[in-house]
C-alpha cells in the first residue's frame, strides 16, 4: 500500500458538504475513500445549483450549540488549493450544520458495485461503501473540520463509552440505549442490544476479520447494554481496530447467510430502498435514526442518497465538473489544483484511514 493512501482526500462540492454532507452519516466529510478508489460514502446533483431542497443557505437560522459560529456566504471560498503535504480544510464554521445546513435533498454519488452485502464473507470497500450509509460500528473514525488530519482519532458510535483495563486485555464497551435497527423484515425495527455485537463478532471471527478478533479469548454480556472483550494479549488500540471495518449486523442477518448477501439492514441514518446490481443503490432517510446534532436536531439532514455505478475515472471527473456528481477523488496535487481553477466552489474533505482493504 502506498504512503499516499494515508493522505488521500475526497474532493466534494462545497454546496454538498455545507448544505447536506454532514447529514450523510451525521459526520463532516460526506464521502469515504478506500481500496485505491471510491469508498464509504459521497455525492452527485442534477443541476449546477446543487442539491434540490438541500442547498446552502447563507441566512440559515442559528441552531448550533456554537453561538459564535457565523454563516459563510456561498461565494466566499476560504480553502486554498495545495498539495497533499499540507492541510487543506474549511473552517469549523463553514461545516457547522446549525449554520450552513437545512433538511432535504438527495446526495448523488458514484461508487463501485458491491458483489454482495456480506462484509464477513468479502472484505471489500464496495460493500463498506453501502454499509457506511445503513449501519454503525461500536466506534468510528473522527473526521471533519475539528479532527486532527494527521491522527487516527475515534469517537462514540454504537458504544457510548469504553474502558480498558490496566493490563490492556479487558475492553468494556457501554452500548447506546434506544438505537433501533431499520423497520424492515426480519428485524422489524427492534432495539440494538449486546447480543447483536456478540453475533457479529462471532461472524467476523469465522470470516474476513479474523485478524481483528483473533486475540479475543471470550466475550461477556453482563446486560443488554454492556459488552466485555477479554483478549489473550494486551492491545490498547482495540477500540481503534473495531472502528475500521466492523459494522454491526442484526443477529437475524447473522443467522441468515442467504438474506445477508442481498440486504443491508443496520442502525444507520439511511435505509436501503433499492439495489440494482451494476447500476445503482438508493437509500432513504431513516426516520428512527438515533443520532442528533450538537444542537439536538434529528439526523440525517438528507432525504436520501443515490449511488451510481461509474468505473470510469475520467467520466467521474467530468460528472463532478458538471455537477452531476458531488464527489471525486483527485488523482494528485496537480489534479486537485486544477479542480479549484475550474470551479472555485470546491472543497477538500479528509477521511479516516483504514489499515486493511
Amino acid at each position: 500500500m502506498s504512503s499516499e493512501y494515508w493522505s488521500r482526500r475526497n474532493v466534494s462540492r462545497r454546496s454538498v458538504l455545507r448544505g447536506a454532507g454532514l447529514g450523510v452519516a451525521g459526520l463532516a466529510g460526506a464521502a469515504l475513500i478506500g481500496c485505491g478508489g471510491d469508498d464509504d460514502g459521497a455525492a452527485p446533483s442534477a443541476t449546477q445549483g446543487g442539491l434540490a431542497g438541500g442547498q446552502l443557505t447563507a441566512t440559515a437560522v442559528q441552531t448550533s450549540a456554537d453561538a459564535n459560529a457565523t454563516p459563510v456566504p456561498a461565494d466566499q471560498v476560504r480553502v486554498v488549493p495545495g498539495l497533499y503535504d499540507g492541510p487543506v480544510a474549511p473552517s469549523a464554521a463553514e461545516l457547522n450544520p446549525g449554520v450552513n445546513a437545512k433538511y432535504g435533498g438527495f446526495a448523488r454519488m458514484r461508487y463501485l458495485d458491491p458483489p454482495r452485502m456480506d462484509l464477513a464473507r468479502t472484505l471489500s470497500c464496495t460493500i463498506y461503501n453501502t454499509l457506511s450509509h445503513t449501519s454503525n460500528k461500536l466506534t468510528r473514525g473522527k473526521v471533519g473540520p475539528l479532527a486532527d488530519p494527521y491522527r487516527a482519532e475515534i469517537e462514540a458510535d454504537l458504544a457510548e463509552s469504553w474502558e480498558v483495563s490496566e493490563d490492556g486485555q479487558k475492553h468494556t464497551f457501554n452500548l447506546r440505549q434506544g438505537a433501533k435497527f431499520h423497520n424492515k423484515a426480519p428485524v422489524n425495527g427492534r432495539e440494538f442490544t449486546a447480543q447483536d455485537v456478540v453475533k457479529t463478532v462471532e461472524m467476523y471471527s469465522a470470516g474476513s476479520q479474523k485478524d481483528v478478533f483473533s486475540m479475543v479469548s471470550s466475550v461477556e454480556t453482563p446486560d443488554d447494554y454492556t459488552v466485555i472483550f477479554n483478549l489473550d494479549t494486551p492491545l490498547a488500540d482495540f477500540p481503534i481496530s473495531v472502528a475500521a471495518w466492523s459494522y454491526i449486523y442484526p443477529a437475524e442477518l447473522v443467522d441468515d447467510e442467504e438474506t445477508r448477501q442481498q440486504v443491508a439492514i443496520g442502525t444507520g441514518p439511511f435505509i436501503q430502498d433499492q439495489w440494482i446490481q451494476k447500476e445503482k443503490s438508493v437509500m432513504v432517510r431513516n426516520p428512527d435514526y438515533w443520532e442528533m446534532d450538537a444542537a439536538g436536531n434529528q439526523l440525517p439532514y438528507l432525504d436520501g442518497v443515490e449511488l451510481f455505478v461509474q468505473n470510469d475515472t475520467n467520466a467521474g471527473r467530468a460528472g463532478f465538473a458538471t455537477d452531476n456528481y458531488h464527489d471525486y477523488q483527485a488523482r494528485d496535487g496537480e489534479d486537485l489544483a486544477a479542480l479549484f481553477n475550474e470551479n472555485k466552489d470546491t472543497m477538500v474533505g479528509q477521511t479516516f484511514p483504514r489499515s486493511r482493504g
